[in-house]
């Protein structure tokens, strides 16, 4: 995360704050809804001459098949990794 100056979220309109912009670590947000949509991400780094912005698309899905109990997280994990070849930057 030493590279990463900020993280753009943007979530289906239908949200109050369909756009967040987080400049700190963890770079997370807690939302409640319900309903499928593409989460589009966008991870900005310290240095955009030599990295530029990653956009990421992520399918979330806020229910399943289960009867529904109101009080039962839904749970979707999903794993990407960026992998830096020679990074230059350092944050100390």
């Amino acid at each position: 995360m030493h590279y990463i100056s900020k993280v753009e979220f943007e979530l289906d309109k239908s949200f109050p704050e369909p756009n967040v912009t987080l400049t700190e670590p963890p770079f997370i947000i807690h939302q409640k809804g319900w309903g499928q949509f593409t989460i589009n991400i966008r991870i900005h780094f310290h240095e955009p001459h030599v990295n530029k912005p990653v956009d990421l698309g992520k399918e979330l899905v806020l229910f399943d098949d289960a009867p529904s109990s109101g009080k039962r997280p839904i749970v979707r994990e999903d794993y990407n990794e960026l992998v830096f070849v020679e990074p230059s930057y350092t944050m100390l």
